[in-house]
């Protein structure tokens, strides 16, 4: 079970479970995915900076949403996620299959490529978000902002090639799928 493998203390409150995580990894809000065909999702975004929703959303990233391989849940449902960097992974450099492994072993989950637009439409968080999942192409989802003056928020993509290395310097979060 996750909480035990991951997670630092565990205690209960009531009913409720409460959990306490170690530093640098946050349990986000619960989001909603499905229900939505991948064009209703990408007509939510704008394609330039200056939309009024504040949501924009790169070119590479538009043709990744409108990849026949993109799908959605047909039917609505919560997904709970996790957002940690490399380091709370103990993870030096590593590739996206070095990622999905660590988190496999973690008793993680890998999100349905539906959670980064999904996310995106969700929150205006000013943290970058890579999105951990079975990669369309070569790309997963990446949530970005500030990229113009506009200052909107993004749904973008990064390469995920079996050679691309994932810097650990960097303060980015990966999120994953509480598997529960």
């Amino acid at each position: 079970m996750l909480w035990k493998k991951i997670f630092t203390k565990r205690y209960t409150s009531g009913a409720n479970e409460v959990v306490v995580i170690p530093d640098g990894a946050e349990r986000l809000p619960d989001l909603i995915i499905g229900g939505k065909s991948p064009k209703k999702l990408e007509k939510e975004f704008n394609y330039d900076a200056k939309g009024s929703k504040g949501f924009a959303i790169t070119e590479s990233a538009r043709q990744v949403l409108l990849d026949p391989r993109f799908t959605t849940l047909p039917k609505k449902r919560k997904i709970s996620l996790i957002k940690i960097t490399l380091k709370d992974l103990n993870l030096h450099n590593p590739t996206m299959e070095e990622i999905i492994t660590k988190a496999k072993e973690l008793g993680l989950g890998l999100c349905p490529a539906e959670v980064g637009p999904q996310l995106r439409l969700a929150t205006r968080t000013s943290e970058w978000l890579n999105i951990v999942m079975e990669p369309i192409g070569s790309y997963v989802f990446v949530l970005t902002t500030g990229a113009s003056t506009y200052n909107n928020t993004w749904l973008d993509v990064s390469l995920s090639s079996d050679n691309h290395i994932w810097e650990t310097r960097d303060k980015s979060n990966f999120v994953f799928a509480i598997n529960e």
